[in-house]
């Protein structure tokens, strides 16, 4: 498959990742494209007064703090950092991770919140990779259309394609950047939970979809091979929507690895090849397969 193909092919494939809406004349017609670049929403609320200090905590005469005032002391930020998270509409994302940032400086050990906070950057990473997905959709369909989507009575001269690009490319490589940096620090955190609590799988969702973000796709193969493994093992039905969706994934990952042994190496600006707009749990966390996140 050659580059024009293979940009081709993302057009036709691109529409629910990419903020379309599809008409009657097929999956390669598009009506809207939203593009945004934009931080996450957060939002900024009162904290609850905490009873305890950190600094506060009663020490034995060797200066390690009470196990019963540290359980204290963890279990009110942790359940804050929760009620936090959980706002509706907007979450206080920063400052939940600001608390548990807090809580797991002064213990590390503490794998509830290790794993809350690493589902926080799971879900910006998420975010990211879904606003750098919009603006290469965006890119990709004016260069094989020669149009934007939101003018489609104007055919672009060659001097207005390259400057609207001049100004799209930026905006994805910044994203790339909040994509790169959210993903690994989530990765980093689900990694020492995994180390704390192996005998916890419901990290494997988060962990192939956060490799995938950061185009480890050998990686990100093998975590979701692994997670489809376990729901035959669990006998999750082959009728399951996340099923059906995660083996077609698998397929197109393969399929795509496949072409890249074949061809060599693509440049790092080629598109994603399994945009397909029925994928809504790709860009997501939990699934009908029995790994949602409860919050913990």
């Amino acid at each position: 498959m050659n580059r024009a193909h293979t940009a081709v092919a993302m057009i036709c494939l691109g529409l629910s990742l990419a903020g379309c809406s599809s008409t009657a004349d097929g999956p390669g017609e598009v009506t809207e494209v939203t593009v945004y670049l934009t931080p996450p929403a957060n939002a900024t609320v009162d904290v609850r007064d905490f009873e305890n200090e950190w600094a506060d905590l009663a020490r034995d005469s060797r200066g390690i703090v009470s196990a019963y005032e540290k359980a204290l002391w963890v279990t009110e930020r942790h359940n804050e950092a929760l009620r936090l998270i959980n706002l509706e509409p907007i979450p206080a994302r920063i400052q939940a991770k600001t608390i548990l940032q807090e809580l797991l400086r002064h213990d590390p050990t503490i794998s509830k919140s290790r794993f809350v906070i690493a589902r926080i950057l799971f879900l910006e990473a998420a975010y990211w990779f879904r606003a750098v997905d919009h603006w290469g959709y965006y890119m990709t369909w004016m260069i094989e259309k020669g149009f934007a989507p939101e003018t489609p009575d104007h055919t672009l001269t060659k001097a207005e394609l390259t400057e609207v690009l001049e100004k799209v490319r930026p905006k994805i490589a910044e994203g790339n950047r909040f994509v790169k940096q959210s993903a690994e620090a989530a990765l980093r955190h689900f990694s020492r939970y995994r180390g704390q609590r192996p005998d916890d799988d419901q990290i494997v969702d988060y962990v192939w979809k956060l490799n995938l973000y950061l185009q480890n796709y050998r990686k990100s193969l093998q975590w979701l091979e692994y997670l489809l493994a376990s729901w035959e093992q669990r006998d999750i039905s082959a009728k399951d929507p996340a099923r059906i969706e995660y083996e077609q994934i698998r397929a197109d990952l393969e399929r795509y690895l496949a072409e890249v042994e074949i061809e060599g190496s693509r440049a790092a600006g080629d598109p994603l090849p399994w945009r397909a707009k029925e994928r809504s749990l790709l860009s997501g966390e939990g699934t009908q397969g029995g790994v949602s996140s409860p919050n913990r």
